[in-house]
């Protein structure tokens, strides 16, 4: 099984990162939290949520779909509505078709 992938670095309005935020990834069709796995096969798992890293850096896989990702921080809080997350072949090549 190969699995899509989301990473970014997550930073405020002014740019500046926020290292440390939780990050909740949850399914936009019925609002369920969502497996997450640390690797493109899916044989390591990951916490959801979790904690991105001190700089800021958020990286995670799942089953294609679309996503609501939040990351908060202290009074800081940013999501994501309907991030389409789509796992690419080991080759690279998409046919969306």
């Amino acid at each position: 099984m190969v699995l899509a992938v989301f990473q970014r670095t997550i930073a405020d309005e002014d740019g500046d990162t926020i290292g440390g935020a939780t990050v909740e990834v949850r399914r936009e069709d019925n609002g369920a939290l969502t497996p997450l796995f640390s690797d493109r096969n899916g044989t390591g798992g990951a916490s959801n949520p979790f904690i991105a890293d001190a700089d800021g850096f958020a990286q995670f896989y799942l089953a294609q779909g679309s996503y609501r990702i939040k990351a908060t921080s202290g009074a800081f809080s940013r999501i994501w509505r309907h991030e389409p997350l789509i796992a690419l072949p080991d080759d690279g090549n998409f046919d969306a078709s």
